[in-house]
């Protein structure tokens, strides 16, 4: 009930403009009690895959996990009621899957690069340490936008089908001068989401 109260009271409309315009923001938005709650699944879940060691990165879709899924529902059914259904930003109603993303220290980042596989909205709600995050709005030649990642914030990142344009948003992630955890929640395109829950057995 108190994970509801702190979620629901959260207002997404507000950012709607700047993520149209910019192409993402970063957002306010966790607890430090709900926040380490979820670093504490995350952490769990990267430790399973050999290539947060081998590589130094790591990224797979959490399927089993009764905290993680509960925040999912949450954060779901707020999106959706705000943005789906007072604001018509979505054709259709989110369906997320949350992921999680973890960098070693000294990793070197990810270069500009869309989420072609994704729609709608991503949210990366950062658990712990700090790399820049930039978007592009322009491309690579215009402006260049850092956005805030302290633990505890949020970035909202439009993909395609927000208000109704297929487009993607150019982005990257700097060096990670500390161990960095994110908890992703983005809707796959449905043949990669399948793929994705038939990982279940591996979990």
């Amino acid at each position: 009930m108190k994970l509801k109260h702190e979620i629901e009271g959260f207002n997404f409309g507000d950012a709607v403009d700047e993520i149209e315009k910019i192409g993402a923001v970063s957002l306010g938005f966790l607890s430090n009690e709900t926040r380490l709650a979820l670093l504490d699944e995350v952490k769990g879940f990267a430790q399973r895959f050999p290539g947060l060691t081998k590589k130094g990165f790591e990224t797979a879709p959490i399927l089993q996990s009764p905290f993680v899924n509960e925040f999912l529902a949450v954060v779901q059914d707020t999106l959706n009621r705000q943005l789906g259904g007072e604001l018509n930003v979505f054709p259709s109603k989110l369906d997320l899957m949350p992921f999680f993303i973890a960098y070693r220290v000294g990793h070197s980042g990810l270069t500009p690069h869309v989420d072609v596989h994704d729609r709608n909205l991503v949210c990366n709600f950062i658990l712990a340490g700090n790399a820049p995050f930039r978007v592009y709005p322009k491309g690579l030649e215009n402006e260049i936008v850092e956005l805030d990642t302290t633990p505890g914030r949020v970035i909202v990142m439009r993909t395609a089908g927000f208000r109704g344009v297929n487009e993607h948003v150019l982005h990257s992630v700097g060096r990670t001068e500390s161990e960095r955890y994110v908890l992703s929640l983005r809707q796959p395109e449905e043949a990669t989401k399948k793929a994705f829950r038939g990982m279940l057995f591996l979990q």
